[in-house]
């Protein structure tokens, strides 16, 4: 063993976490915008669960995620966030396109905005058509 230099061997406190060593340390992380952005972004998932789900978000949350009941309650009440899976399952759910656009929310890159302006585009359509249905319903019903 060299002076100076802790031996693993025989000092047994090198690298463990003892109540004094837990206590120097700092764990806090820095607020700054990215994280306050983020905290927002799980509030706005959890706001817009609970809009989609009025009753028992958390069993359709489960349903839905394919996560367990508990898990869900854990993620509608803040404790715990949204894992990739889970939020994969989400997107290729029937409530894909609400959850991407909150994901996404605040994203000015140029494809996003992009996409976004296809997809109003195809639900003015959408609406377009069902007037032009109800339109040429009356007209036959004179």
């Amino acid at each position: 063993m060299t002076a100076g230099r802790p031996n693993s061997r025989t000092d047994r406190s090198v690298g463990r976490a003892t109540a004094a060593n837990l206590a120097a340390e700092d764990f806090s992380f820095p607020r700054n915008d990215a994280i306050d952005r983020q905290v927002c972004r799980w509030n706005g998932l959890r706001n817009l669960f609970r809009r989609l789900w009025p009753a028992k978000a958390s069993l359709e949350l489960h349903f839905a995620a394919g996560c367990s009941v508990r898990h869900a309650e854990r993620i509608l009440s803040g404790k715990c966030g949204l894992s990739l899976e889970h939020a994969q399952a989400l997107l290729h759910s029937e409530h894909g396109l609400p959850v991407l656009r909150e994901l996404m929310r605040g994203c000015r890159e140029r494809w996003w905005l992009d996409i976004e302006a296809r997809l109003e585009i195809a639900d003015l359509e959408r609406r377009q058509a069902a007037l032009r249905a109800s339109l040429d319903q009356q007209e036959r019903r004179r």
